[in-house]
């Protein structure tokens, strides 16, 4: 019974054949056509340049950001806020006064050793913001000079700004220039202080 199935089934098949048509039908599935050649070259080509692409602009993206990239990227931040010049939200030479009204800050606006030596006046500040980070920007001036000096103090946090002179520790602050202003950076008492001079 098994062999005389085998039989049939072998009978069936070989009795089965495609018409010229179908047959031409048939190979021309399994055969690309010849314009369709061109096209899958430029899909190919178009998408390994995208990948490239992509490949370039990730490693342009992801590449670590050095510390004199960083620092030149603060001083320029710095120098247009202060050359913008908004108009101070509160005026006074009193930093006991300036505290009070910097309450959304997470730390206290403080009196620097550093600015001490300079001989400028504090004038009054606004709230701005360094790297995202909410600050503090105060206005200084020298006693009967027009001149302002802007200084920005920002909680200093070594992940966002990296390593920066530590002026406590004996370390001397550092300076840059942006747009021909120079801005000196150094941190003290755990805050970041970035000063503008003209």
């Amino acid at each position: 019974m098994k062999h005389s199935m085998k039989e049939a089934i072998r009978h069936h098949t070989e009795q089965q054949s495609l018409s010229q048509t179908q047959l031409s039908a048939l190979q021309a599935l399994q055969t690309p056509e010849r314009h369709s050649t061109p096209f899958r070259r430029y899909y190919l080509a178009g998408t390994l340049a995208a990948s490239l692409m992509v490949a370039v602009l990730l490693l342009l993206f992801l590449q670590p950001v050095t510390q004199k990239d960083l620092i030149q990227e603060i001083a320029t931040e710095v120098v247009q806020n202060h050359l913008h010049r908004k108009p101070m939200e509160i005026e006074s030479h009193d930093l006991n006064v300036l505290r009070k009204y910097f309450n959304r800050l997470d730390f206290r606006p403080v009196q620097s050793h550093y600015l001490d030596q300079t001989g400028l006046q504090l004038a009054g500040g606004r709230y701005c913001s360094l790297q995202g980070i909410t600050a503090a920007q105060l206005r200084f001036q020298y006693k009967g000079s027009d001149q302002i000096h802007t200084l920005y103090q920002v909680s200093y946090d070594p992940k966002v700004f990296q390593k920066l002179p530590l002026y406590d520790q004996g370390e001397k602050p550092v300076s840059t220039y942006a747009n021909g202003v120079k801005v000196t950076l150094w941190v003290e008492k755990g805050i970041l202080f970035a000063l503008t001079e003209d």
